[in-house]
């Protein structure tokens, strides 16, 4: 796929955009879509501009929906591509996708609610709130007091990070079969595994005991407790925690994965809920981000008081930026709140500033998570949030013809099993797997490179004795991934 480079002329016309204020929805929106930047840029060059229907194209990603909040409003939400490609359905801002452990953020406002109408406190031990279900104990939790905020910040200890998902067609378990990862159940039993208190250590198995709290403390399921707490007082309609969508959700986005392999079925299911289990769309959850920075300016004080919403936005631990629902990030001189989410065949991320009405919402309907920062940049870069994007910065290496007329070949790596081939087009070498469009190979020295496309993978070319003469080093941290070049090749 080829670079995009925006120079002078369209930097010119981007900074006369940002001259304008207001700015024209239609006009922001053309920024948006053609200014997606990459985490990475290169030393001692312009800026990289990549365009969203090219980096779809790039990521194999079908569908692309956002919500852009500014000023205090919601500016304007747009979805891009296609729910379901087989039926060619184009997606709306309608659409519906899963939130995946963005849920988790909902959570914590529905406890948070259930805190302010005296059913819930943060500090109390959870063993006091657990009727139907005991934790059983071990030497980690026994003496010990685990609180809500605990699970809220994934500072309980507890097990079970996340969870796989069913096919629709699977029995679903019942909670208790969940909590004790007991069949049909895919995942283990929910325990202490930590010392509450002590450290960060990801739990999605925590936050499905907060659901169990909230079950028996209110008598009602969770989904009607979260609906009548959060989703419809906030006015998002267009969410749910129904499993198995029926006539009432129409509009959803079919899940894919392995540059648009649909899932079988379609999509999956999260009986778990409360970490992973919430339908909805960057609109509905750009009202939720909106109402949280409502809350902090102390203008939304019935859904939570300043104080209250300032108790789930306070770090937990010193060493990580996590609260109680949310992880915080300092951009420059601001803070944003912010979750991503990740299930099988939908990603998603939002962020919300501290102060300023800023935020922004980006849901897929696939697995190729690098497109949500590079859309998130583009808003920030666009709407000129001072600071925000903070790209790492590569030198490159100027490589000679002669050495790199040695690279072009097909590659084969055994395990995992992929294919690559890599060719030369007008002096510089391109790099594909499978049916993925091939991306320029970035060098920075004669021997390694990165593709933008996956910034956390450094490649390097090995000469070997075997015939082929080089094969291909794939470096993920600790590990080494090598292909072998196939004998013959091609320039």
């Amino acid at each position: 796929m080829k670079s995009v480079y925006y120079l002078l002329l369209l930097t010119g016309w981007i900074n006369s955009l940002q001259a304008q204020d207001p700015l024209p929805i239609a006009a922001t929106q053309a920024a948006v879509e053609t200014h997606l930047l990459p985490t990475v840029q290169f030393a001692d060059s312009t800026y990289q501009f990549f365009s969203l229907r090219q980096r779809m194209k790039t990521y194999g990603v079908a569908s692309v929906s956002i919500a852009v909040i500014d000023q205090g409003r919601i500016a304007w939400a747009k979805a891009y591509g296609l729910a379901d490609v087989a039926s060619v359905r184009p997606a709306t801002a309608s659409t519906l996708y899963q939130a995946a452990s963005i849920s988790k953020s909902i959570n914590a406002v529905a406890v948070q609610r259930l805190v302010k109408e005296g059913k819930l406190t943060l500090q109390t031990d959870i063993r006091a709130y657990l009727k139907s279900w005991k934790m059983p104990e071990n030497p980690y939790s026994t003496g010990r007091r685990i609180t809500l905020k605990h699970l809220l910040s994934h500072t309980a200890g507890m097990s079970v990070g996340g969870f796989n998902g069913y096919a629709r067609t699977d029995t679903l378990p019942t909670l208790d079969q969940i909590l004790d990862g007991q069949r049909p159940a895919n995942s283990e039993a929910i325990r202490s595994i930590d010392f509450p208190g002590v450290r960060f250590r990801y739990s999605g198995g925590g936050t499905v005991m907060i659901r169990k709290i909230i079950e028996d403390q209110t008598a009602s399921d969770y989904a009607t407790v979260v609906s009548r707490t959060v989703l419809r007082p906030l006015a998002m309609n267009q969410s749910t925690y129904s499993q198995r969508l029926g006539n009432e959700w129409t509009d959803w986005a079919t899940a894919y994965v392995n540059d648009q392999q649909e899932v079988v079925g379609k999509y999956t299911l999260n009986p778990e809920l409360a970490p992973d289990g919430l339908w909805t769309t960057p609109t509905d959850l750009a009202k939720f981000v909106l109402a949280l920075q409502q809350s902090l300016s102390g203008t939304k004080p019935d859904f939570l008081s300043r104080a209250e919403i300032n108790e789930l936005l306070t770090p937990v631990v010193d060493s990580n930026q996590v609260t109680p629902g949310f992880f915080l990030v300092r951009k420059g001189a601001e803070s944003y709140f912010q979750h991503a989410g990740s299930n099988v065949g939908y990603k998603s991320n939002f962020y919300g500033s501290m102060h300023g009405g800023r935020g922004v919402v980006v849901m897929i309907n696939g697995d190729q998570y690098d497109i949500i920062p590079e859309i998130i940049n583009s808003v920030a870069y666009t709407y000129q949030w001072e600071g925000f994007y903070q790209p790492e910065l590569r030198k490159l290496a100027v490589v000679s013809e002669a050495v790199l007329s040695l690279y072009p070949g097909e590659y084969h790596l055994e395990s995992p099993s992929m294919q690559f081939r890599i060719v030369k087009q007008q002096g510089q070498l391109y790099l594909s797997s499978g049916t993925d469009a091939p991306e320029r190979m970035y060098f920075t020295s004669a021997q390694r490179f990165f593709l933008l496309s996956s910034k956390q993978l450094n490649w390097e070319f090995a000469k070997t004795e075997a015939e082929g003469g080089y094969e291909l080093v794939i470096h993920q941290g600790s590990e080494r991934f090598r292909a072998k070049r196939k004998p013959g090749g091609f320039r």
